[in-house]
């Protein structure tokens, strides 16, 4: 199911696919895990205008999971989300909501912030990140 993207991911937007990351999708999918790489409208591999983890980018990301969850040979109570930097951001929301619906056990994340002023600490929020 997992295959790497032709084109190299825009610095620290996929560390999920770099060796930056301690886990990446390979390492995963050759120990026989079905990964589903994910990124979110205008981040990493996906074009559009970044909505900043709002509803856009949950409805994407529920409806990636649905995908997942669905597939034959993918259990039920099994499906891990592992979230990197801001991912965390959308895929909690997600979650928290969805998350017993879909049979997620777990969400880790990598370096997701845990506080506002992180969250910000790249700059002032755009506009759009604060709809």
């Amino acid at each position: 199911m997992w295959h790497r993207p032709r084109r190299p991911a825009r610095p620290g937007e996929d560390d999920f696919c770099s060796l930056r990351s301690p886990v990446d999708a390979d390492l995963l999918a050759g120990k026989g895990v079905r990964v589903l790489h994910f990124s979110p409208v205008g981040r990493g591999f996906s074009w559009g205008q970044d909505d900043f983890c709002g509803p856009e980018g949950q409805d994407s990301l529920r409806a990636a999971l649905d995908y997942l969850c669905g597939l034959s040979g993918v259990e039920r109570g099994r499906v891990v989300v592992f979230s990197v930097t801001t991912g965390l951001s959308l895929a909690a929301p997600v979650l928290a909501a969805e998350g017993r619906r879909l049979g997620v056990q777990a969400l880790v994340d990598l370096n997701g912030p845990t506080n506002r002023e992180e969250l910000n600490a790249t700059g002032v929020m755009p506009p759009a990140a604060l709809q």
